[in-house]
């Protein structure tokens, strides 16, 4: 008997180890900043909670959870989303709770009509050194399953530019506008008795702990995926997020978002991949000033001053390195070479004639490969005019008595500059070929079906 309690004992101890854990007394509001974001490049101020019982810290703690720790934000009281789910403790308020007015405006707009209340957040201003950010979260809620066809708490993470003042609603569904909510993220299986509403979204629902509690990582009846907001911001320019959550209509079944820790990054983006000739340039801009350092490298090989832009003008890897203080972003972008099909000799038969016309411009853009809304093909009748750029004007209709070479160069509209390659077809004045009649040919065929050659 002894054994046997031992035993279960720990499989108890086990099963609880294997839930997360909620802490909202260790850490100040800073130090849940700090934990969101680590070493994202930002200068933070002016950090706010609604309350340290409904703000926390929480911790995997070897669950199957799929957020290793992070912040927790619930419209009630935080500490209850720890352990497996039980169903209780569904329904809980947190002191300093309110009602949001982004937060009623995504509810109304979402159709519903009741107020929100008992509201939670972490909020606080920060200046991005980068051009975007973004960083990863999952929601949960009590109200899946037997309220899921009916209405939605709400919350947003809402990214203010204080310069202009516009807000932008960063929790949404992959791809979409559409905000985070019970009824936008839902699986129909897991509808009530007696609901019929259909699934929304059930891609990005993960885990319904109602029906086995005893695998439960948290307690809270389910939770979607984890997602990941993201924006671009302007470099030197002051932000402010609030990640906010309320509850819609009263204080029942909570929900929460968790927020995890260290995804909050902020990234440097020096734009997609690019198709350049040599003679052409373009400019790498990091959008960032002097007061950093910078490493330009080119295939891998240090290249250029320390400065906060870079002229390419070749084909290459390009990486720029960017320290301040402990600060370290960099960003890579390739420039292939622009590929081009050689053009194709244009030819006609010698008629007698003392000239002859050819269209340039069947050696056009499509011909040799490239963009025609980039690239624009520009005809030479010697080397010279090359030099000079004394162009064809009229190169649909060239004339020539004795047949030449035609030079090609390519020219880039974006940038107004010339690529140092030249290309070059022959136009060809052919022989005529005089046909002869040829001599007649007899065939014999005898009795027998047999057919004899009898020669020309």
């Amino acid at each position: 008997m002894i054994k046997t309690l031992q035993i279960l004992l720990l499989f108890s101890a086990v099963s609880f180890s294997q839930t997360i854990t909620v802490d909202n007394t260790t850490n100040s509001p800073a130090d849940l900043v700090n934990l969101l974001l680590q070493n994202s490049c930002v200068a933070v101020s002016n950090i706010s909670i609604s309350s340290n019982q409904s703000v926390g810290y929480f911790n995997q703690n070897g669950s199957s959870f799929p957020i290793n720790e992070g912040i927790i934000i619930r419209n009630g009281l935080a500490v209850n989303t720890q352990g497996s789910y039980t169903g209780l403790n569904l329904s809980t308020t947190a002191p300093g709770s309110g009602t949001d007015a982004f937060l009623q405006t995504l509810s109304n707009n979402s159709g519903q009509t009741g107020p929100i209340t008992d509201v939670a957040f972490l909020e606080f201003d920060f200046i991005p050194i980068s051009n975007s950010f973004s960083f990863d979260f999952l929601f949960a809620s009590n109200e899946y399953g037997q309220y899921q066809c009916g209405f939605s708490d709400v919350f947003a993470f809402v990214l203010t530019n204080l310069s202009t003042g516009v807000p932008t609603n960063l929790a949404v569904i992959p791809g979409t506008s559409t905000p985070v909510t019970v009824k936008d993220i839902r699986n129909s299986i897991y509808n009530f008795p007696g609901q019929s509403c259909l699934s929304s979204n059930p891609l990005y629902f993960d885990v319904y702990n109602v029906n086995n509690p005893g695998a439960s990582t948290l307690n809270m009846r389910g939770h979607t995926v984890v997602m990941n907001a993201s924006s671009a911001v302007v470099p030197n320019v002051p932000y402010k997020i609030r990640l906010v959550i309320g509850d819609y209509n009263d204080s029942s079944y909570d929900s929460s978002v968790f927020i995890s820790g260290g995804s909050f990054t902020t990234s440097l983006d020096l734009g997609p991949d690019q198709t350049i000739c040599t003679g052409n340039t373009a400019i790498l801009d990091t959008q960032l000033d002097n007061t950093y350092t910078y490493q330009w490298f080119q295939d891998g090989n240090p290249v250029g001053a320390s400065t906060p832009t870079f002229t390419v003008n070749t084909p290459g890897t390009y990486t720029v390195e960017i320290t301040k203080g402990t600060c370290l972003l960099t960003d890579t972008v390739v420039f292939n070479s622009l590929p081009v099909t050689n053009p194709i000799n244009l030819q006609t038969c010698n008629t007698g004639a003392a000239s002859y016309t050819f269209n340039l411009t069947a050696n056009n853009e499509t011909q040799l490969g490239i963009d025609d809304t980039v690239y624009n093909l520009f005809y030479y009748s010697s080397m010279a005019d090359v030099v000079t750029n004394s162009f064809i004007a009229v190169p649909t209709s060239f004339s020539t008595a004795t047949g030449q070479t035609i030079y090609v160069k390519i020219f880039n509209t974006v940038t107004n500059q010339f690529c140092d390659a030249v290309y070059q077809f022959d136009l060809l004045i052919n022989a005529t070929v005089n046909a002869t009649q040829p001599n007649d040919v007899q065939l014999c065929e005898d009795l027998s079906g047999t057919t004899y050659f009898l020669g020309a």
